[in-house]
């Protein structure tokens, strides 16, 4: 009789394993056999070590699934298997394999496991495994660290700057800090979701007073925050003040019927400095000489013509964690790439293909390729802090 085949997919860290486990809890007498899809990532011999972690493992490409195929079509002709067994340190396929029996049901996890229509036509049940982007996360930097055997080392070689920092944040004396805003747990998560509930409700208020005195349709409501926050992206956690993706990019909503549609996206690159000018020019005024950044008025009318092609990052360092030592920088952000100069620190600066590599984990400043992209995007660096200084 050909086995039951439940098929899990979901995202990295959503759990998908767990319910697996559960799943075979459930099945009483019945036999199982457990199929990782993990086991099946293609063997990237030819590649010296540099390339293979340059790999994108999240690409259908790096898969075998026709190996897959295969084994999955054996175990169902009652067959054993003998399953490959994928080494993460070294990213190739070990020598060794691992026996499989035919059994009862088959269970078959992995994160890109429907993308292949031949295994979405094998499972008889499909699930998948949501769970929010930040609590995959952190689930995912824990067990590339720990289960898979990536080593902190392996961080370093792409963001280098950072060695004494970490080092410093090991030391017990920084739980004092840590552990009251459980730094790098699910709680930490929980409560700022429950914090934005709040802003939520505040929010709501304000909005049902303007509908009742009837102001709502002549008011411009900005919905920003000044800063975003590391949920264990680059192994940050408590600190928020630098220049990734991740603690630059914030909330920028604003609701304005007169000027904008429901739904209305603008993809330009807008500031939290370009919020006065803004509101001046919407209350009818004109901004000084002194007003930093861009009226949005023009993104809103939909003429603004040119726009800003990049922008500057700044961030002196200061005694908010004891452990973030030297730490101050001056970065700049194109469309498509991103330059941070660390002020007090030699050799470490860092360069980022946002086009290619928009989650920023290869640093490519030392990459020959890119030598005239760095030249570049320093020149407008240095331009950009002049103006910043008035010079």
């Amino acid at each position: 009789m050909r086995p039951l085949v439940i098929g899990i997919a979901g995202g990295s860290g959503s759990g998908k394993s767990t319910v697996a486990r559960r799943v075979a809890e459930s099945l009483g007498g019945a036999s199982v056999a457990f199929i990782d899809m993990d086991a099946y990532y293609r063997n990237f011999s030819q590649l010296p070590l540099a390339e293979r972690r340059r790999v994108n493992w999240d690409h259908p490409d790096a898969f075998d699934y026709d190996l897959l195929v295969q084994q999955l079509g054996t175990l169902a002709e009652g067959r054993a298997i003998e399953k490959p067994v994928y080494d993460f340190v070294a990213h190739l396929r070990s020598a060794r394999t691992e026996r499989v029996a035919p059994a009862d049901v088959v269970v078959l996890d992995g994160i890109l496991l429907f993308a292949d229509e031949r295994l979405r036509e094998l499972c008889d049940v499909k699930v998948f495994v949501d769970a929010e982007p930040d609590v995959r996360l952190i689930r995912r930097i824990r067990r590339d660290m720990a289960a898979r055997g990536r080593p902190l080392d392996e961080i370093l070689a792409q963001k280098p700057a950072w060695r004494e920092v970490f080092a410093l944040r090991a030391d017990p004396s920084s739980r004092a800090y840590l552990d009251p805003l459980h730094v790098g747990d699910q709680e930490e998560i929980r409560q700022r979701a429950a914090m934005m509930a709040s802003v939520d409700e505040g929010v709501g208020n304000l909005l049902s007073a303007l509908e009742e005195t009837r102001q709502l349709e002549r008011t411009c409501i900005v919905f920003l925050g000044d800063n975003g926050y590391f949920f264990g992206e680059h192994g940050l956690g408590a600190e928020r003040r630098f220049a990734y993706e991740e603690g630059i990019r914030t909330a920028f909503f604003v609701r304005y019927p007169k000027l904008l549609a429901p739904g209305t996206r603008i993809e330009r690159m807008a500031l939290a400095i370009d919020l006065a000018p803004t509101l001046i020019a919407l209350a009818g005024g004109k901004p000084g000489a002194h007003i930093q950044g861009r009226s949005l008025v023009p993104l809103m009318r939909g003429r603004a013509g040119k726009w800003r092609e990049s922008f500057l990052m700044e961030y002196y360092n200061e005694a908010a964690w004891p452990w973030i030592i030297g730490m101050s920088y001056k970065a700049l952000r194109t469309e498509q790439a991103k330059l941070i100069h660390w002020v007090h620190k030699e050799g470490v600066d860092e360069l980022y293909d946002l086009a290619k590599d928009p989650y920023e984990l290869e640093n490519v400043i030392a990459d020959p390729a890119y030598r005239e992209t760095g030249r570049k995007l320093a020149k407008e660096l240095r331009k950009l802090v002049a103006d910043a200084a008035g010079l």
